[in-house]
């Protein structure tokens, strides 16, 4: 595995658990709670510091969750994301449970929608960080919709 790290799981993960550093418990459970592996299998993506980017297929949840910790805890990732929703098994012959560099999955390759995400960053430059003004602005869209949500 090509080792590197970030300040959180994923960007998509669900804000009770993101923290300054996940533990393999953390990821586990992001994994079980957004994941079917039994329909496809899931794609980690790392944007490196250095401008490079990882890709993984994985369909073992055991080491998807210790590769997300060492990059987690290695700090040479920008961001390490993943699919909630599942992609094709075929592309686990790309790169099955281990980073490389590589073509990534496409719309295309999602196999079923069992979740549906909401972008909330706020519009902004390319390769910048959100602002803790623009942070807490975002988490407070993201409770309203929550909260909206919960009423239907």
């Amino acid at each position: 595995m090509y080792s590197t790290p970030t300040h959180r799981v994923s960007e998509h993960t669900p804000l009770e658990y993101v923290t300054d550093h996940a533990d393999e418990s953390d990821i586990l459970t992001t994994f079980d709670l957004l994941t079917n592996p039994e329909v496809g299998c899931v794609e980690m993506r790392v944007i490196m510091r250095d401008g490079g980017i990882l890709r993984g297929y994985y369909d073992d949840r055991e080491r998807f969750a210790e590769d997300a910790a060492i990059l987690d805890a290695e700090e040479t990732a920008k961001g390490i994301y993943f699919t909630f929703n599942p992609v094709k098994r075929e592309l686990l012959l790309r790169s099955r449970n281990t980073l490389t560099r590589g073509s990534a999955a496409c719309d295309d390759d999602i196999v079923a929608r069992r979740t549906l995400g909401f972008d909330v960053d706020p519009v902004r430059p390319k390769d910048t960080n959100a602002t803790d003004a623009q942070h807490n602005a975002a988490l407070d869209r993201a409770a309203e919709m929550l909260s909206f949500l919960g009423e239907l």
